[in-house]
């Protein structure tokens, strides 16, 4: 009986023995340190294409304009019976845009342009209107306020319908005690990079819901909204090249209610190329964004799942042999005990 036991406790350290000496070729410190190293490299790789990718934003501040901008077109005291209006005049002393107000509303925005001259097309309420001209210069540093213009809209009148019993019945007459239909925008200067999504919130007000809203992007491409209700709004667009002048496109947005009513706005957007500033020289810059996470995103994206199961296959075998040499070396101090 004594021999069977000294045998089986020979057995069974002779499996322990052999067991842990077969589990010791593989050297779980090495491995440890190697998948720490390589989660290292991956970790530093992957914050490198991050910090590649990053856009910064910075604002450089400028010389406010020291000139008001001037109304050239249309004279004081002019009388129109259409709109939209063209709006021209001169801009200098480091202006860079010029705003138009009317009745104290944006009515519209305009790039002061190389030879110190703006243009662009705004709106008139029916009757008296007075713009007044507003310049800024590239970090929205506002600059002397212009002289009043005065101008005056005298709305068409709708044509009668023959058919009806009463000439004071028309058609399309819109109804009355209705709010002039209204768009407007908190300009500020906007840079985008070739093949960025642009995104532009404006707001709608007044005329008879529903509307619809044709957005000339000033590259060629149009695009038509629907709006079921007044309120805030946006439009989206993504440009294919860089802009005209100092990167920009004007951009005209028209807009017109269920009864007829139009309303207009002119706006700008500076477009660049991802290897130049957004706003250019003296103002807001975006450093360039590299491409090469995008590059690199695929790859990395395969990567770190990879490296995760290598990690967690590592743990688990090296706890799995720990538990297997305590399980060994209990039964191996009961066989002793019986001994």
């Amino acid at each position: 009986m004594a021999r069977k036991k000294t045998k089986h406790r020979i057995r069974i350290f002779g499996l322990h023995k052999s067991r842990r000496k077969q589990k010791r070729l593989i050297h779980y410190p090495v491995v440890t340190f190697v998948t720490l190293c390589a989660g290292v490299l991956l970790a530093c790789w992957t914050l490198s294409a991050f910090a590649d990718s990053i856009t910064v934003h910075a604002t450089v501040p400028d010389t406010p304009p020291s000139t008001a901008a001037t109304i050239s077109s249309p004279l004081n005291g002019a009388r129109f019976t259409s709109v939209p209006v063209n709006v021209t005049g001169t801009c200098t002393g480091n202006t860079y845009y010029v705003e138009i107000f009317r009745d104290n509303v944006l009515s519209g925005t305009a790039i002061c342009q190389a030879d110190d001259t703006y243009q662009l097309l705004v709106d008139l309420f029916a009757g008296k209107n007075e713009f007044v001209p507003h310049v800024f210069n590239i970090t929205d540093n506002e600059g002397p306020v212009g002289l009043t213009t005065t101008v005056y809209y005298n709305v068409p009148q709708q044509p009668t319908n023959p058919s009806s019993p009463s000439p004071e019945i028309s058609i399309n007459k819109p109804t009355l005690n209705v709010e002039p239909l209204t768009l407007t925008s908190d300009f500020k200067v906007r840079g985008y990079y070739v093949g960025e999504n642009v995104k532009w919130e404006l707001q709608i007000t007044g005329g008879t819901k529903p509307f619809a809203v044709n957005v000339n992007w000033g590259d060629g491409k149009n695009s038509v909204i629907s709006i079921t209700k007044p309120g805030n709004f946006t439009i989206e667009h993504v440009y294919t090249a860089k802009g005209g002048y100092k990167g920009s496109y004007p951009v005209k947005i028209s807009a017109s209610d269920s009864e007829g009513r139009q309303a207009y706005m002119q706006v700008f957007i500076i477009v660049s190329p991802k290897t130049a500033p957004v706003a250019g020289t003296g103002g807001i810059y975006n450093t360039p964004s590299s491409s090469f996470f995008s590059a690199h995103e695929s790859l990395l994206k395969y990567l770190w799942p990879a490296y995760g199961i290598v990690a967690l296959m590592a743990l688990s075998f090296e706890l799995g042999e720990k538990e297997e040499i305590i399980v060994l070396r209990g039964i191996g101090r009961r066989a002793r005990r019986r001994t």
